[in-house]
């Protein structure tokens, strides 16, 4: 919001979007993979004083090798930024040119903050890393936001450094203390389970760069279509991922370790149990969040950020963007499920092979669309991109005799939907039947908080499985209902 206010969607938001994904492209293509396919070697080391020397020399391992790939970034920033943004030209490829050498330093960082949030996943010490990740690295950045002008503008890329650092340390120094780690000042390459890990993590890696390559392609596309284009395609789609990263995968995250546990164990049916609460989580938030970032896409961009810089056609077009977006949010829900699942299975081969198929085919929709539809092309290739990711990932779950999906979660999808559907009504006649007092976007917020609490009401009336389950896992429980089970 804070960054729509201050400068819109000019070229400023444009190189900022594209360059703070930089490190995430160079990160994934190693360290992601290797993080992402931690927690299923973690489980199966067996003493704490072996768990501490993998973590610390894994930890060690890729904190070198990313202080040599930030210092290649610095030196060979033009040639990155050709791949990055081939459509920036003049003032805007200076620009650019800048913010990548100084993003470039977040790197190291961000792959040692990286590893120790994976740390605390894998002993189930959620809360830290996540306020790290979601509360510390936000407010650092909307600090620099503030301190932000378009004569100023690099305060922004100063900024997105300075907030890892300041996360990492918070992490790191919980992790030491009371996270029960202790470092050791060890390095091997030829440690038994770095040699797993690397073979499992290349091709977990190669899959999730292709990812993140498919992510930059978009952007480069972006870039060719005009000032602006990459910006509100940024807006939108951090508007999706609130919801996503914000409930729907802290719940996700929190079935993960189990999973690995049991599937590590060999307890097939324990693990079926976590893996189909983390499904139906899925079904239970992204069903409504489509419908109403679909329905509704316009008013929640108007309110979020029409003001200041961003004027109503940057409104028209990030809503455009938000409405397609968002119909593969259930669709990438499911995905990063079964992809964890068939890691902790060892499966990596099978995700990389699905990864490229997607990507591959991404890419190809964005080339044919684009010509027809515009900038519009983007969200919805990526959201067909996501139907079909869903599709393969639930065949391949089907042959490792993971077959997730039955009658009885059918029935509870359909309790959802109608659940939805009251809510979408209770929102709608707020809004058509607004007290005049109030403008159109108050009776907008006010409608959509009365149409969360209906779809929440409606929901526990049916006795939906899976929301019971969510309030069991909550610390403090309502006393007014104590005896619901």
């Amino acid at each position: 919001m804070l960054l729509a206010r201050q400068f819109g969607t000019s070229y400023i938001v444009d190189v900022y979007t594209i360059c703070s994904s930089l490190p995430a492209v160079l990160f994934t293509i190693f360290a992601s993979g290797f993080s992402h396919s931690y927690i299923p070697i973690y489980t199966r080391i067996k003493t704490k004083k072996e768990k501490n020397i993998f973590f610390s020399n894994l930890t060690n391992i890729l904190t070198l090798f990313s202080f040599i790939l930030c210092i290649g970034c610095i030196l060979f920033s033009k040639f990155i930024l050709k791949f990055l943004a081939p459509g920036f030209e003049g003032e805007v490829a200076e620009l650019a040119n800048g913010f990548i050498k100084i993003i470039s330093l977040y790197l190291p960082f961000f792959v040692i903050f990286s590893m120790c949030a994976v740390q605390a996943t894998a002993e189930e010490d959620f809360a830290v890393s996540y306020f790290c990740d979601y509360i510390v690295i936000n407010v650092v950045i909307i600090i620099s936001i503030l301190l932000a002008s378009p004569q100023n503008c690099y305060v922004l890329a100063y900024g997105y450094v300075i907030s890892i650092i300041v996360a990492l340390f918070i992490l790191l120094t919980h992790l030491l203390t009371k996270g029960g780690v202790t470092y050791y000042r060890y390095f091997s390459l030829k440690d038994d389970n770095i040699k797993q890990i690397s073979i499992m993590a290349v091709p977990v890696g190669l899959s999730l760069f292709a990812n993140q390559i498919n992510h930059v392609i978009d952007r480069m596309f972006a870039s060719s279509l005009g000032e602006g284009i990459a910006g509100a395609l940024n807006y939108a789609e951090k508007v999706q991922l609130i919801p996503y990263s914000l409930v729907v995968s802290v719940f996700i995250t929190v079935c993960i370790p189990r999973i690995n546990k049991y599937v590590a164990e060999n307890e097939n049916e324990k693990a079926m149990y976590y893996i189909k609460k983390a499904y139906m989580i899925a079904i239970y938030i992204s069903i409504p969040v489509v419908v109403f970032l679909s329905l509704y896409s316009e008013q929640i961009i108007t309110v979020i950020f029409e003001r200041g810089r961003f004027n109503r056609q940057s409104t028209i077009i990030t809503a455009h963007c938000l409405k397609y977006y968002a119909l593969g949010i259930p669709f990438y829900a499911f995905r990063e499920i079964s992809t964890k699942v068939l890691m902790a299975k060892m499966k990596k081969k099978v995700i990389l092979r699905n990864t490229i198929i997607v990507c591959l085919t991404n890419i190809v929709l964005n080339a044919l669309l684009i010509r027809k539809l515009g900038y519009v092309a983007l969200p919805i290739a990526t959201s067909i991109a996501g139907l079909l990711a869903c599709i393969l990932m639930n065949r391949d779950m089907k042959r490792e005799g993971l077959s997730v999906f039955s009658k009885e979660q059918g029935r509870e999808g359909a309790k959802i939907m109608l659940a939805t559907v009251l809510a979408v009504c209770v929102c709608q006649i707020l809004c058509m039947k607004k007290i005049t007092v109030y403008n159109m976007d108050t009776a907008f917020i006010v409608g959509c908080l009365f149409a969360m609490i209906t779809y929440i009401v409606v929901t526990i009336i049916l006795n939906v499985e899976i929301i019971k389950w969510i309030y069991k896992l909550l610390p403090n429980r309502l006393k007014i209902i104590k005896k619901w089970n």
